[in-house]
């Protein structure tokens, strides 16, 4: 029996049966969710800023406002998955409709999923080093020196260790091109007691969908990590969301959630999504990039 948590009771059916949607949602997804919305309608949301507005939940309540303009007012339910992989497996399987995260391209197999129209165009998904504000101001110093000596900022990066995961292959793959030394660690209160306790210095997190205006993540007890400003990292594959094949009118969520996607798209809606503070974006523009695909000459 599964734990479902309803984001909308009362709604006519536009399917060809009555019929709950669910998603496969990660339970630190639900939590930040439930927190920033605080039992508001998803349609209600306009602004994607505050402390609990993260990719996870921001995502969340993309997918909620796609599917209703996409004309669907199905309930939309809550089937608690344990993390990204297992609500990938939930999907495929046909438990859930949707794993409510986008995915990378490249871990897509269209023959189980129908796939949405880029969330992040290849290019668009960036990352920065995160550290504790101890360690990021002096960071900085000695970055902003190698660069007034023309020297890569990988000269001071590679002197500290990152804190990532052998499953998060995108990260692991950069990391290890970059020649940045790494530390498998999957579990991020982990990856929080270990760079609080100085067995690790560094964490890539996201700089896309924060709703905070510092970027700041918030990660164990009085523990929180901060983005070294003026270098990031920029992904060059897309990612998408997902709709499981095997589950039941499946192409006509589908059709209603691409449909949704891009009227969000067209009015602007999904662009603020990414970036909630222009001005951020625009001081992020000009960080120097460290993915040699993206490196202007």
């Amino acid at each position: 029996m599964f734990w479902l948590f309803s984001l909308t009771l009362a709604f006519n059916l536009r399917l060809g049966v009555a019929q709950e949607i669910l998603l496969a949602v990660d339970t630190k997804q639900e939590k930040n969710y439930n927190l920033w919305l605080k039992g508001r309608d998803c349609m209600s949301v306009d602004i994607y800023q505050g402390h609990n507005a993260s990719r996870l939940s921001i995502e969340l309540v993309l997918i909620c406002k796609a599917l209703r303009l996409g004309g669907l007012n199905s309930p939309i339910l809550f089937k608690p998955s344990a993390n990204y992989t297992r609500s990938i497996v939930s999907a495929e399987k046909g438990y859930a409709a949707l794993s409510s995260t986008s995915v990378w391209r490249d871990e897509i197999d269209t023959d189980l999923f129908y796939m949405s129209p880029p969330i992040f165009k290849p290019g668009q998904f960036v990352k920065a080093f995160f550290t504790t504000e101890e360690k990021r101001v002096g960071i900085e110093q000695d970055i902003a020196e190698a660069l007034a000596q023309g020297k890569s900022p990988l000269t001071v990066l590679s002197k500290f260790s990152i804190l990532t995961s052998k499953k998060w292959k995108h990260d692991w793959a950069i990391a290890t091109k970059l020649g940045i030394p790494k530390n498998d660690a999957s579990e991020s209160a982990n990856r929080c007691k270990m760079l609080a306790n100085e067995r690790g210095d560094l964490y890539l997190g996201e700089l896309a969908m924060v709703g905070r205006f510092n970027l700041a993540i918030p990660c164990l007890n009085k523990v929180t990590l901060y983005p070294i400003r003026g270098v990031k990292i920029t992904f060059d594959t897309a990612r998408h969301f997902i709709i499981s094949k095997k589950y039941p009118n499946a192409k006509q969520i589908s059709e209603a959630l691409n449909k949704g996607l891009t009227l969000l798209k067209a009015s602007g809606e999904l662009d603020r999504a990414l970036y909630p503070f222009p001005d951020l974006k625009r001081d992020i523009d000009d960080w120097v990039e460290l993915n040699p695909k993206f490196v202007k000459n």
